[in-house]
């Protein structure tokens, strides 16, 4: 049973709700009478993010705040917080909880039979959102599915459980949206066991950082890059 855990959070121009997000997650923590740590990294914000992160990390003991100048990637943020996690499990979260806190309770109930467990808006469950984006998702699914044969169905989910041992055995190289490909990939191959639990969205999907005209090609030749890498590694 999970004792000790780190939440750790990728920020990006995410000034309104940051401390919102940080309140609610200690409550729950708190109420689940764990052992814990929130560990945020500012990536490059051109907002008031990093003065709110400052502001937090100065009053909030268990809070710590890493900060990135200029942009350098979600996946070398990603790299960053689990790096500078302190505990044997890790719990990615985006900042506006999608899933809200509650998401936390229910990827502990499977860590015992996985080492990485994702909340999922497609696993099961109804989330409605934009259409766009859902044939997006579904179209990078089948694409890293039949080269990675990758089976996770949401790969852009921000709301994974993970114990700290996968990602410290893992060669991890992909800085921007192309990290989730890598390292399920890679957890997958080094013999991982990685699951998905269906989830619900708390509210209305919230527009992200991510935009298919601007993100889109350097995604597909990152997963690409992931593709070779593996194969030059098998």
């Amino acid at each position: 049973m999970i004792k000790a855990l780190s939440v750790v959070i990728p920020i990006y121009n995410a000034e309104t709700l940051i401390e919102p997000a940080v309140m609610r997650l200690k409550k729950h923590l708190d109420a689940m009478a764990l052992i814990y740590e929130i560990v945020l990294c500012d990536d490059g914000s051109s907002d008031g993010s990093p003065d709110v992160l400052s502001s937090i990390d100065k009053r909030e003991e268990k809070v710590r705040c890493f900060f990135h100048q200029p942009n350098q990637g979600l996946g070398f943020t990603l790299k960053r917080l689990f790096q500078e996690a302190r505990y044997a499990y890790i719990i990615c979260l985006d900042c506006d909880l999608p899933f809200s806190e509650s998401v936390i309770s229910s990827l502990f109930s499977r860590i015992e039979k996985a080492d990485v467990i994702i909340a999922s808006r497609y696993a099961g469950l109804f989330n409605r959102m934009p259409f766009h984006r859902w044939l997006v998702s579904r179209a990078y699914y089948w694409f890293c599915r039949a080269l990675f044969d990758v089976r996770v169905k949401d790969l852009g989910s921000g709301s994974f459980l993970l114990k700290k041992k996968v990602v410290e055995k893992l060669s991890l190289t992909a800085n921007g949206f192309d990290f989730h490909v890598e390292f399920y990939a890679k957890a997958q191959k080094k013999g991982f066991v990685v699951e998905e639990v269906a989830a619900r969205l708390s509210g209305p999907e919230q527009k992200g950082t991510f935009s298919v005209c601007r993100h889109g090609p350097a995604i597909v030749a990152g997963t690409l890059r992931v593709l070779r890498d593996c194969r030059q590694n098998n």
